[in-house]
């Protein structure tokens, strides 16, 4: 695990790049992923996000849901939040249970503000699905682990119930992050 220090000219570049794809650390800041203990569903059943591993099998949802796919990395990154210029950006995003409705999340989901999720057939940022009750940005300010679970290409994971994106930008992007 290593720190990231996110400056407000990164976060900038980020903005301007986002989302081209182009090489960049893209930990630094974006979409951090999933926070530690998240519930993700395997082919064995739920699974907490730290103890994925390469080459588990991971179970899909959003358009084509119950396909098997394997775990390519699982890259946690630890966040200093209050050390940070633009700590929005880094805030975890609360989605309470059954918020969503359906029961969905099955319990309260946890992610960046830029995780993407698979809500009524389209990508949307948790961000943008605050509504200050039962979808909150968090006011916290410690420290914090991040999850980008990568698959061996790019598809909808299950966490918590709910599809969300998974990470995939290939083996150039993936030997920066490590």
């Amino acid at each position: 695990m290593t720190n990231d220090f996110v400056t407000a000219e990164t976060l900038r570049e980020m903005q301007r790049n986002e989302p081209t794809g182009e090489t960049m650390r893209v930990n630094q800041a974006g979409r951090l992923g999933l926070v530690a203990g998240t519930q993700i569903s395997t082919f064995e059943g739920p699974v907490a996000v730290e103890y994925i591993c390469t080459g588990d099998v991971l179970v899909t949802g959003g358009p084509e849901p119950g396909r098997m796919r394997g775990v390519v990395l699982n890259n946690p990154r630890q966040i200093s939040i209050a050390r940070q210029p633009a700590a929005d950006y880094l805030r975890p995003v609360r989605i309470m249970a059954g918020a969503l409705g359906n029961n969905l999340p099955e319990r309260d989901l946890r992610v960046a503000p830029r995780q993407r999720l698979y809500v009524d057939g389209s990508l949307v940022q948790a961000k943008t699905l605050i509504n200050g009750e039962t979808i909150i940005q968090e006011g916290f300010s410690g420290q914090i682990v991040y999850h980008h679970i990568e698959l061996e290409r790019p598809d909808i994971i299950v966490a918590e119930g709910v599809p969300v994106e998974s990470f995939w930008k290939g083996a150039l992007i993936r030997s920066t992050m490590l």
